[in-house]
C-alpha cells in the first residue's frame, strides 16, 4: 500500500525535527568531550614527555645545559596550546564533502581488491556488510587501524624493519600521501557536494561525526611528530634517525608498543628499526645489520581517554547517540524512498486515463 504524499511529508518532518534536535546534543557533548581532552593531552603530553626525558633517556637530558632544557620544555607547552586551537575546529561544509570523497574512495579500492587478498590471514577475504557495520563501530570505539605505503623510486639497496608487536618491513621509502592511494582508483562515485551543512540530514551529522574524530585522531598524530622533532633537534632521541622514518614508524605502530623495552608508559611508543645497508651482487644474509632502539612519544586516544574518567563517560554518551542518529537515517532513507514512491502513484495517476 502507498502512503500518500501528505502522510508521509509529515513523518518525514517529525524525522527531521528528532535530527536536529540530535544535531545540537551532538555539538554539546563534542564541546564538552574537546574541553575535557584538551586539558588531558596537554597534562598526559607533559607527564610522557618527562618520562621520557627522566626515564628513558636521561643521560641525554642531563647533558642538555639549563637553556637548552627551559627551551625544550617552553616548546613543548606552546605545542600544546597549539593543540588547544586546533581541537576547536570544527568540520565545515567541505570537510563533509571530502569525508563523503574519501569514504568512497575507500569502497572503491576494497571493491576492487584482488580476490584471495586479505588483511590477516585468520579472516575472511570477503568483506561483506556485517563487516563493513563491524569496522564502523571499531571506529566509533576509538580502535581504528589505519595503513598507508607508498611505491615511489628509491634506493633499492636500502631496506629498513621496524620492529613492534608485529614485524613491520617498509622498503623503499617516499612520500606519505593519501593522493598516492586516491591515483590508484581511476573510478569514484560522483556526490553532490555539500555546500552547507544541514542539520535535519543525518548522513550529514554522521559524515560530521567521522571528520570530527578523524580530525581529533590527526591533531594527535601530528603533535607527537613535531614533539619528536622537537626531542631530535635537541638530541636527545637519536638525531641520525630521518623524520620521514620516525613517522612511519608511529603510523605502523597505531596500536601496538615496542616489545624489546622493559618498561611501558602510556602514549610512549618503543620501536626497534633495523638498517641494511646492502651492497649490489651480495647477499643480504652475509651483510651485518645496525639495530637501532627509539621510544617515541605515542598520543594515543584510547590511552589518553583510558586514564581519563570524564573522557570515558563523554565518550560513551556520545557512542549512545550516534547509535540512534543512525537508527534516524535508516527510518530517514526508507521515508524517502517511500515519498518517491508516494509522488511516482500520484504522477501515473495524474497522467492516466482510460480509452
Amino acid at each position: 500500500m502507498v502512503l500518500s504524499i501528505g502522510q508521509v511529508q509529515q513523518e518525514l518532518a517529525e524525522i527531521k525535527k528528532n535530527v536536529v534536535k540530535s544535531s545540537q546534543d551532538l555539538e554539546a557533548l563534542y564541546d564538552q568531550y574537546i574541553f575535557s581532552l584538551t586539558e588531558s593531552v596537554q597534562r598526559q603530553l607533559i607527564l610522557a614527555i618527562y618520562q621520557l626525558c627522566t626515564q628513558v633517556y636521561p643521560e641525554e637530558f642531563v647533558a642538555l645545559s639549563l637553556t637548552q632544557r627551559q627551551d625544550l620544555q617552553q616548546s613543548i607547552r606552546k605545542l600544546g596550546q597549539e593543540m588547544s586551537s586546533l581541537l576547536a575546529q570544527k568540520p565545515t561544509a567541505e570537510d563533509l564533502s571530502q569525508e563523503q570523497t574519501d569514504l568512497d574512495l575507500i569502497a572503491d579500492m576494497l571493491k576492487n581488491l584482488p580476490l584471495g587478498r586479505s588483511v590477516n590471514k585468520d579472516q575472511d577475504p570477503e568483506l561483506d556488510e556485517n563487516s563493513q557495520n563491524s569496522l564502523e563501530e571499531q571506529e566509533e570505539e576509538g580502535t581504528e587501524e589505519q595503513e598507508l605505503a607508498s611505491s615511489e623510486e628509491q634506493d633499492p639497496t636500502t631496506a629498513i624493519v621496524i620492529q613492534t608487536d608485529q614485524e613491520i618491513s617498509v622498503e623503499n621509502l617516499a612520500e606519505l600521501n593519501l593522493e598516492k592511494l586516491q591515483s590508484l582508483s581511476i573510478q569514484t562515485k560522483n556526490v553532490d557536494k555539500i555546500t552547507e551543512i544541514d542539520l535535519s540530514n543525518p548522513r550529514h551529522l554522521i559524515l560530521w561525526h567521522k571528520k570530527m574524530e578523524s580530525k581529533i585522531r590527526k591533531v594527535l598524530s601530528d603533535i607527537s611528530c613535531k614533539v619528536n622533532k622537537h626531542l631530535q633537534d635537541f638530541e636527545v632521541l637519536p638525531k641520525r634517525l630521518p623524520a620521514k622514518v620516525l613517522e612511519i614508524a608511529i603510523k605502523a605502530g597505531e596500536n601496538g608498543s615496542g616489545k624489546n623495552r622493559s618498561f611501558s608508559f602510556p602514549n610512549i611508543f618503543n620501536i626497534v628499526i633495523e638498517t641494511d645497508k646492502r651492497s649490489k651482487g651480495k647477499e643480504a644474509s652475509s651483510l651485518p645489520k645496525n639495530a637501532i632502539e627509539v621510544s617515541l612519544l605515542k598520543l594515543r586516544l584510547s590511552e589518553i581517554e583510558f586514564a581519563d574518567t570524564r573522557l570515558s563517560s563523554q565518550r560513551s554518551k556520545i557512542r549512545m547517540l550516534l547509535k540512534k542518529i543512525r537508527g534516524l537515517e535508516q527510518v530517514f532513507q526508507e521515508k524517502n524512498h517511500e515519498y518517491a514512491k508516494a509522488e511516482a502513484d500520484a504522477a501515473w495517476r495524474s497522467s492516466w486515463y482510460e480509452d
